[in-house]
């Protein structure tokens, strides 16, 4: 309609305006049937919803979502865009101060999520693998109230994603500091992750990478939330890379519950 010079429809502007923004973050979506390749997603309608939720459709809202696109492609700029990491960072960013979404701190996340995951597709297998195990179904036998609890709910997983993502700078800073050199790392300070409505959410995500092999956490749980996680947190699980089958059962689960 634009090209042609005419005014654009307002039922278009949101179809317009998301486009406009994948574009500037090098983001092109393809049919859901095709096998997205570099920079590319078949998930239209996640990022469809995450921009009417976050940006309320309007282009001048699109901070936020458009770093977390940033994001997601300056850490695995050779592969598809997943929709969970982009959704965790929403929220992650969302909780921070205005003025400590510097350009820095964006390359410094990055940076630590493309040591941590191999692809974008590998973070909601290893979130939801440590939920179940930090946040168990069942207890001495008996069911939990599992999915009524705000962090194993549903609609909270883009929260659930950002507080991986947080505990997960936190551990690498952690492990940085613990190396011989006493090194600083990426002195990266992050507010806790919550909801509008100022509920807190967290969880563990142990730090891993090429040179850090093994699970390193220092992740201790708040005191509001100490009953929940403390007898759960200990025990750390990870994905490797040739549970393809898992992963994708994982992913399938993920995207139904969209």
């Amino acid at each position: 309609m634009l090209s042609a010079g005419l005014p654009l429809k307002k039922e278009d502007e949101p179809s317009y305006y998301l486009d406009k923004i994948l574009t500037n973050c090098d983001v092109t979506l393809v049919p859901n049937a095709a096998e997205p390749g570099p920079g590319e997603s078949n998930l239209t309608s996640q990022f469809q919803k995450h921009f009417k939720t976050y940006c309320k459709n309007e282009y001048k809202n699109r901070e936020v979502f458009e770093k977390a696109l940033k994001i997601v492609r300056q850490a695995w700029p050779g592969g598809s865009v997943d929709h969970a990491p982009v959704w965790g960072l929403i929220e992650l960013l969302s909780s921070q101060n205005s003025k400590a979404r510097t350009d820095a701190t964006m390359v410094a996340i990055a940076e630590i999520l493309a040591e941590k995951w191999a692809s974008s597709q590998r973070v909601w297998p290893e979130v939801n693998a440590q939920l179940k195990v930090q946040f168990p179904q069942k207890e001495k036998g008996k069911y939990t109230q599992w999915k009524d609890h705000r962090y194993t709910n549903t609609g909270n997983r883009g929260l659930m994603i950002a507080a991986a993502i947080k505990t997960l700078i936190e551990n690498h800073e952690a492990w940085i500091r613990s190396q011989p050199g006493r090194k600083k790392g990426f002195n990266l300070k992050l507010e806790p992750v919550a909801s509008s409505g100022g509920q807190l959410f967290e969880m563990d995500m142990p730090y891993t990478s090429t040179e850090c092999v093994k699970n390193f956490s220092t992740f201790k749980p708040s005191a509001i939330n100490e009953s929940v996680v403390a007898s759960n947190f200990a025990t750390l699980v990870s994905v490797d890379d040739d549970e393809e089958d898992n992963l994708s059962m994982a992913m399938d689960e993920f995207d139904n519950a969209e």
